[in-house]
């Protein structure tokens, strides 16, 4: 229950980070917004991969780091897929409202990353990266 709290905490601190880079990159940068979009992305899921592994699961003092980065990597992007697709069904499929939509689809990937993210990209009881 704690690695969810602590997971919760570190999505919205990394939220709150990546929406401060976009407005940098928007405001005072001059990019496009979909140029500062990717550069949010870019830092604040390095920015994740960090908190996830020292503060979340605490997987910080196992080594090597590289290991668990391609595993968060495609954790990232299974949720992430996931979370397009019941955004789309929603709207399509089951003719949600938008901002109803997109919390349901906030949901399905906060809840598979963390399940991807525990068992995993930092299971315990084995190194990132390598079997049990």
């Amino acid at each position: 229950m704690f690695e969810l709290m602590r997971f919760a905490l570190v999505g919205v601190v990394n939220t709150l980070f990546g929406y401060a880079v976009f407005w940098v990159g928007l405001r005072w940068l001059g990019l496009a917004p979909g140029v500062a979009n990717a550069l949010s992305y870019a830092i604040s899921l390095g920015l994740a991969f960090v908190l996830t592994r020292s503060f979340v699961f605490r997987r910080a003092a196992e080594a090597p780091a590289a290991a668990a980065a391609w595993r968060f990597a495609l954790a990232f992007a299974l949720a992430f897929g996931l979370n397009q697709a019941v955004l789309w069904l929603l709207l399509y499929g089951a003719g949600w409202p938008a901002e109803g939509a997109q919390i349901g689809a906030m949901v399905s990937y906060t809840i598979v990353f963390f399940a991807l993210n525990k068992f995993f990209v930092f299971r315990s009881g084995s190194p990132a990266g390598h079997p049990r």
